[in-house]
């Protein structure tokens, strides 16, 4: 397996999937290459996916340019020194304010995410899961926390099961 970095990457990867099923390339056709999502690794990277879950796209993007505004640099030291009034008026929740003040705690005492990319995929989702606020489906957001930390071989999902299961029925 390896890691689509590029435009040229999606575009190969999609000539392959024609090539294995003549069924796709009509659709490949018809919808054009998928676009690249990148997203910042570290803190900033957990962070942005803090912010956006369980709300819509065009909510998250708001709330996180609003976010990313007033804290002018999203970094531990920046949500700490946050007051909750800065905070809620980007329109974070208060449970995702407690969220990220306890990583960012985490992060700044002795938790370093950039590790994660040394550990085996389940001891890297059982130390995210240990953080206040982070749930398996957290953990093993694919792929932006992976290559968030750096390449986790063998890393899985929930999510990416669901979306299998999802496609064979």
């Amino acid at each position: 397996m390896r890691t689509i970095e590029t435009e040229a990457d999606i575009t190969e990867g999609l000539a392959a999937l024609a090539k294995l099923d003549t069924r796709l390339k009509p659709v490949i056709d018809l919808a054009g290459n998928v676009p690249l999502r990148r997203s910042e690794g570290g803190f900033k990277g957990l962070a942005r996916i803090i912010v956006s879950q369980q709300i819509s796209r065009s909510a998250a993007e708001a709330i996180w340019g609003r976010f990313e505004e007033r804290l002018d640099t999203i970094s531990t030291d920046a949500v700490l020194a946050a007051t909750d009034d800065d905070l809620r008026a980007c329109g974070l929740s208060r449970p995702k304010i407690r969220t990220l003040r306890a990583i960012a705690g985490a992060c700044a005492r002795e938790f370093d995410l950039s590790r994660l990319a040394e550990l085996p995929a389940d001891d890297a989702t059982k130390a995210l899961i240990g953080l206040y606020g982070v749930g398996p489906w957290t953990a093993e957001v694919p792929p932006v926390l992976p290559r968030s930390c750096g390449y986790l071989p063998g890393w899985r999902s929930r999510a990416d099961g669901c979306r299998r299961r999802r496609i064979r029925s």
